[in-house]
């Protein structure tokens, strides 16, 4: 196991997010999902909304991971739909990547990629909501890629 985050001496205090970006393997195949907590477990609508929003987001993403799309062109459309949704930044890191015999590989949704997407591939989409640090949510979600769409997974 291998712990990326180190502990720290600050107090988290009652309703603070804190986002798990957790990673598993089993019989040799890799997955991964990332979510968002609050200390103490309160959610409030604002959030409930923003979870709502995250969800769409990935969804977008999901709609652009078919065959023959650009890596690029998958984090284009996420980033594009964070900044329609009143997310100025947009997507502030890569919109996700291949995962399958490793924890990591191609493709690598990020803006300069050139990888092209391909039928059977496994890919996690992530996005994040990091604006305003005490309501920062992230989340992922692994798809399939098929010929005419992704099934989420």
């Amino acid at each position: 196991m291998e712990v990326v985050g180190k502990a720290t001496a600050k107090k988290l205090e009652s309703g603070e997010p804190v986002i798990l970006d957790l990673q598993t393997r089993v019989d040799g195949y890799w997955a991964r999902a990332s979510t968002t907590i609050r200390v103490g477990g309160k959610v409030g609508d604002g959030e409930k909304k923003l979870e709502a929003l995250v969800d769409r987001l990935l969804g977008a993403g999901g709609v652009a991971l078919v065959e023959g799309q650009t890596a690029a062109g998958v984090f284009r459309v996420v980033s594009d739909e964070m900044k329609g949704a009143g997310m100025v930044r947009g997507l502030i890191h890569e919109a996700g990547h291949g995962i399958g015999l490793t924890p990591r590989e191609a493709p690598y949704l990020f803006p300069a990629s050139a990888e092209k997407i391909e039928q059977g591939m496994v890919c996690v989409l992530t996005v994040g909501d990091y604006e305003n640090p005490s309501t920062s949510l992230r989340s992922s979600a692994c798809y399939l890629v098929g010929k005419d769409r992704a099934t989420r997974l």
